[in-house]
């Protein structure tokens, strides 16, 4: 009897133990592919939700979903996107070292068009939910 409540004990443990960890891995913030820091990772996401968010546009658009007014902020999103992602390959090459430029004064353009292109992306989405 006193066996089986130890065992019973010590396996309510690790259980536990185990939820603890696992919810603690789970909070963390993923990594990604050749990440160099944290930065490099926001800007990733924020890009890779903004070219969903463009696509899904462009594609209810073009099957007639959306009304064509919503076109030229379609394409506003678009090209601010195009600016983020030129300027995220420029801030990447120069961070590694593979080109010769000023880190702070990229990352700060990029800072102000991931803004700028995150506030296009949610008019996008609100126009789309609608």
């Amino acid at each position: 009897m006193t066996v089986t409540k130890v065992t019973l004990t010590a396996v309510l443990l690790l259980l536990l133990a185990g939820c603890a960890t696992k919810t603690n891995t789970t909070t963390k913030p993923p990594s990604h592919a050749n990440q160099l820091n944290a930065f490099d990772g926001q800007t990733y996401d924020t890009l890779l939700v903004a070219q969903s968010a463009i696509e899904s546009a462009q594609e209810q658009l073009k099957a007639g979903k959306l009304p064509e007014k919503y076109k030229p902020l379609i394409v506003k999103a678009a090209l601010s996107y195009n600016t983020a992602q030129a300027l995220y390959k420029t801030w990447r090459s120069i961070y590694t070292g593979a080109q010769a430029g000023d880190l702070a004064t990229v990352q700060a353009e990029l800072t102000t068009n991931i803004v700028d292109l995150t506030t296009q992306i949610d008019a996008l989405k609100q126009m789309v939910s609608k």
